[in-house]
């Protein structure tokens, strides 16, 4: 994600069917204005509310 100021950003990710959680993750790494969010933080952080990402 580019983005532009003084922090990272969060990537915020929400059940668009009942809003009942918001997943937040951090930037696994940070260069000049660019973040990369790893995959493993990813699943990781969905299957933490039973929804498991496959890999393409």
């Amino acid at each position: 994600m580019v983005y532009s100021g003084d922090s990272a950003p969060m990537l915020v990710l929400e059940n668009k069917h009942s809003y009942s959680w918001d997943i937040c993750i951090s930037a696994s790494e940070v260069s000049s204005g660019v973040t990369f969010y790893s995959y493993d933080d990813i699943a990781q952080a969905f299957s933490n509310y039973g929804v498991y990402a496959a890999q393409v």
